[in-house]
């Protein structure tokens, strides 16, 4: 699985919140998109980032085409 297939997997407020970190959003930026608490923002993208690497060591269940369509941004 790629990582926008396991990505497009995700809740969506945690594809969210590490679309916006690729992006080179800081934790305050995220916090304000997602209309969270600033302190929320470091464990959401700890399990986000957990979440998406079960995701990436596991074979795919679930057809990307079922996913949540976000794309991941462009490489920096």
């Amino acid at each position: 699985m790629t990582y926008e297939e396991a990505l497009d997997l995700l809740p969506v407020r945690y594809a969210q919140a590490l679309h916006l970190r690729r992006l080179g959003c800081d934790e305050q930026a995220i916090a304000a998109e997602l209309a969270v608490e600033p302190a929320a923002v470091g464990p959401m993208l700890q399990l986000a980032e957990a979440k998406l690497a079960r995701l990436l060591a596991e074979p795919a269940e679930v057809a990307p085409s079922e996913g949540r369509g976000l794309q991941s941004p462009p490489e920096v």
